[in-house]
């Protein structure tokens, strides 16, 4: 957990600015321009130095063809064919120069200066323009700093506001509780003060022991036992299985929509298809063609 109060100098305004959430935040780069085919990571970071450990934990989880080098799958990669980065310092070193062309926003609030490429121009900012900010501490939850990404101890010296005097309606004060110490922390404390209680044996006499230290172990009262209870145990059921398997028909098919098989002809011979119903009529009505040559052919047959 990080301190809750920061001096402001130029010398870590750059340090603050690169934990200054930004609203449009900073999108993963990784594996973009991945010769073979490229996934892209689709998170979004909030701050400069949330994105840095973000490309190092991808860093720590790629490694490189043999196995054991480590590999940087930015795009825009300076780095040479062949070479390649042996120990995570380097690496964290390369993954900064990569991030190094990242833009920071000053972390002084209401400031309308936006977007510094290089970390001198932000101390060189700070200077000129924030003059009566250097030197000065003050809290990560100023007011004239923007909000960062990291938590921090909360101010104890700023006192809550007071109760409001009329209480409005849908609001309930709830009295302050107090918590409770675990068992295995009473023992814990308690093997402590047996230990301290043995050493202060050894170097004082009873006679001349501290009177804290008496009042310290003076013997607890005992507590009532809990009562137990006991009871009988559950009957058993004998569960009878018998060894009839009742099955339900099956239904008909619902699926009637579908086309039916092709008849094999070797089987089945070539059948001529028959009309649909009322065919006959509407050939008569529409005067179709071939229907003489098949009224010829029944007739001929008749």
């Amino acid at each position: 957990m990080h301190t809750s109060v920061v001096k402001l100098r130029p010398e870590t305004i750059v340090d603050l600015a690169k934990d200054v959430i930004r609203p449009a935040g900073w999108s993963c780069e990784w594996n973009i321009a991945a010769l073979q085919k490229p996934v892209q990571c689709k998170i979004v970071l909030n701050s400069w130095n949330a994105y840095l450990q973000h490309l190092l934990r991808h860093c720590r989880q790629s490694k490189g063809p043999h196995g054991k080098d480590l590999a940087c799958r930015l795009p825009r990669c300076n780095i040479p064919a062949g070479l390649t980065i042996s120990s995570y310092p380097e690496l964290a070193r390369h993954v900064q120069t990569h991030l190094s062309r990242a833009q920071l926003m000053c972390p002084i609030k209401d400031c309308s200066s936006y977007g510094f490429t290089r970390p001198a121009l932000l101390e060189d900012h700070f200077r000129e323009t924030h003059a009566d900010f250097i030197n000065m501490e003050v809290p990560k939850s100023s007011p004239f700093l923007l909000p960062t990404w990291r938590p921090f101890l909360p101010d104890r010296s700023v006192k809550p506001p007071a109760l409001p005097k009329t209480i409005l309606p849908g609001t309930i004060l709830i009295p302050p509780i107090r918590g409770t110490v675990r068992r295995a922390t009473l023992e814990s404390q308690e093997s402590l003060d047996s230990i301290e209680s043995f050493m202060g044996s050894q170097s004082l006499s009873p006679r001349k022991r501290p009177r804290k230290q008496l009042d310290m172990h003076e013997p607890e009262p005992e507590e009532e036992p809990e009562p137990n209870f006991f009871f009988d145990d559950l009957p058993e059921f004998d569960r009878k299985l018998e060894d009839i398997a009742v099955i339900r028909p099956i239904g008909p098919l619902l699926d009637v929509a579908r086309p039916q098989d092709i008849l094999d002809p070797k089987e089945f011979g070539n059948r001529p298809l028959k009309g649909t119903i009322l065919y006959d009529n509407f050939v008569r009505i529409h005067g179709l063609e071939g229907d003489d040559e098949s009224e010829e052919e029944e007739e001929g047959e008749g």
